[in-house]
């Protein structure tokens, strides 16, 4: 899965119950709720191109990061 975060920067996660955990799983994470929302941009595959242009962005731009 591919996300914008909050902070702007794209990022590839695996889902959750592939990922190893790690302490920031489990450790509260202080002020954690203000950054904003991480935004889905690809999920198993598929482009969300709406989303992607809700911010601005186009597919050239995440082919590039």
């Amino acid at each position: 899965m591919a996300i914008i975060e909050a902070n702007g920067y794209l990022s590839v996660k695996q889902y959750p119950e592939k990922e190893a955990a790690r302490a920031e799983h489990i450790l509260p994470q202080p002020n954690a709720y203000s950054k904003g929302m991480d935004v889905p941009i690809v999920i198993d595959g598929e482009i969300y191109e709406k989303v992607l242009y809700s911010r601005n962005l186009n597919e050239s731009w995440l082919y590039e990061e």
